[in-house]
């Protein structure tokens, strides 16, 4: 999967969307094919706070909500932390956090990224939905770990019966960071090996940092699907920040209880 996209993952009519065999609710992670968007955004840009055209995003989200068959809805201000937002109505005012929950069904969730984790979650047994973005600091604070335990406390989900979709990122192919970046990954994850010198440079594996976390919280591996894909690499079908250096547009990881 790191080196290829597996054609059962993309969905839509122009595989506008990636789904995840592990999720049984609506839900999808989008490319940038079929869509309006010109330029560096050149196709199926999501994001409103980019400088691209805001009639051409529209156009954009609705292709992408009419593939989905549920609202692209905004609910984070999103600060690269790890506070969970309880989601109760179906257009929320927008609130601060990187993750959130809700177990209402017809309340759709979103999220855009452009290389950080977006993290997928339900929980089939109790009918709860979860929704986390997870950059290289929300990662070492734990959104992953912090959303399973708000699923559990609000709602009285067992964590062993979650299933999770770690979304398309940027790989530890292409995450070079400095030290001050690198430092407190070994120190929150020793002994794991997620990071490796590069010369001066280093690389992190924020992949598996992620999936390290939801273990350690008690998710089991095997409910885990982790996409391996890296955004930075496949420029055909994502946008990344890094690569094409912040002018770039955004994906969106989406999710709803029917």
């Amino acid at each position: 999967m790191s080196e290829h996209l597996h054609s059962s993952l993309l969905k839509g009519e122009q595989a506008r969307y990636l789904a995840f065999p592990n999720l049984a609710v609506p839900h999808g992670f989008s490319t940038r094919l079929g869509g309006v968007s010109q330029g560096p955004y050149q196709g199926l840009n999501i994001g409103q706070t980019t400088t691209d055209a805001p009639r051409r995003v529209h156009e954009n989200r609705l292709r992408l909500e009419r593939e989905l068959g549920f609202p692209l809805v905004r609910i984070l201000n999103m600060v690269h932390g790890a506070h969970v937002v309880r989601v109760d109505v179906l257009r929320p005012p927008v609130r601060t956090g990187d993750a959130c929950i809700t177990d209402r069904p017809g309340v759709p969730m979103m999220i855009t990224t452009a290389d950080c984790v977006p993290i997928l979650f339900h929980d089939p047994v109790r009918g709860v939905v979860g929704l986390a973005h997870a950059g290289w600091r929300g990662t070492v604070e734990g959104v992953a770990g912090a959303t399973v335990g708000a699923m559990r406390d609000e709602y009285g989900c067992q964590i062993t019966d979650l299933q999770v979709a770690i979304g398309p990122a940027i790989g530890p192919c292409c995450f070079e960071v400095d030290q001050d970046v690198a430092d407190p990954f070994r120190r929150r994850f020793p002994g794991k090996e997620l990071v490796q010198p590069q010369g001066n440079k280093f690389n992190v594996d924020l992949w598996r940092a992620n999936l390290e976390i939801l273990l350690e919280v008690g998710v089991p591996e095997k409910q885990v699907f982790l996409s391996r894909i890296c955004t930075s690499c496949r420029g055909d079908l994502f946008y990344s920040y890094r690569r094409d250096q912040k002018v770039t547009g955004r994906m969106a990881a989406a999710i709803c209880l029917a």
